[in-house]
């Protein structure tokens, strides 16, 4: 399950290890009024949110045009589920990044190139108007992305050693198989005819990256528990759909 940048649309998807950026655990925001959250000892400020927020507007809109801001969640606007899936994906970033400085995992320098290449191809692609709007200059952008390289290899390594329980799959498989085989047939391009070894291959490809996530997140669960989240109520209150 690789991700080039984390957009988590159910509850929770760039590791920092240079000198730019002003939100990491080495520095503090001195003015409390500039972050908009901070999560343990990181700081995230509204650029930084921002940045996600209108990753996750398109993302959204993607799924369901621009009328979907006017759907209903159980209560909840389109809105507030979004700066809701937002905040959750930014925790996830930063759980991997702190793993990754405990195990000493860092960015060579092509992965570092490759973050600034696609920051910039982000942040050239955006109007003026959006630009202003989100606040963030290139070099944020270029952090926010090396950070999600980072969630990337963090991802693969806590996973790397994960296996599926066989009992487990051939139970979902038996229960899903329908689903399975309408899965293969919509996403696997092939004139061949459908091959029931096929089909089950891709049942377990698709199972065993369920069950990573779930794995990897019940991870994440455990670092939230311990790093309590302050919203900065003077900033927090301002953030609002990016138009």
């Amino acid at each position: 399950m690789k991700k080039t940048f984390i957009i988590i649309m159910a509850a929770a998807v760039m590791a920092f290890s240079g000198c730019s950026s002003q939100s990491k655990t080495d520095i503090k925001q001195e003015d409390t009024t500039e972050y908009a959250f901070s999560i343990g000892e990181t700081d995230v400020s509204k650029e930084e949110f921002n940045i996600y927020l209108y990753e996750t507007q398109k993302s959204f809109e993607q799924l369901g045009g621009t009328d979907i801001w006017e759907t209903d969640f159980d209560g909840r606007t389109a809105e507030s589920v979004a700066i809701d899936n937002t905040l959750n994906s930014i925790q996830l970033v930063k759980f991997a990044v702190e793993e990754a400085e405990k195990r000493g995992v860092t960015l060579d320098d092509s992965m570092k190139n490759q973050a600034e290449e696609r920051a910039e191809e982000m942040y050239d692609g955006l109007s003026d108007d959006i630009r202003s709007k989100i606040g963030a200059d290139i070099s944020l952008y270029e952090s926010v992305f090396e950070e999600n390289m980072l969630y990337n290899i963090m991802y693969e390594e806590i996973t790397g050693d994960y296996s599926v329980n066989e009992k487990d799959f051939e139970a979902y498989y038996s229960e899903h198989k329908d689903e399975v085989l309408s899965a293969y047939k919509t996403n696997v391009d092939s004139t061949e005819p459908v091959n029931d070894d096929a089909v089950k291959d891709y049942g377990l490809e698709y199972y065993t990256d369920v069950m990573k996530q779930d794995y990897f997140n019940s991870e994440y669960n455990k670092w939230l528990s311990s790093n309590a989240v302050d919203k900065n109520d003077e900033v927090w209150n301002t953030i609002a759909l990016i138009k």
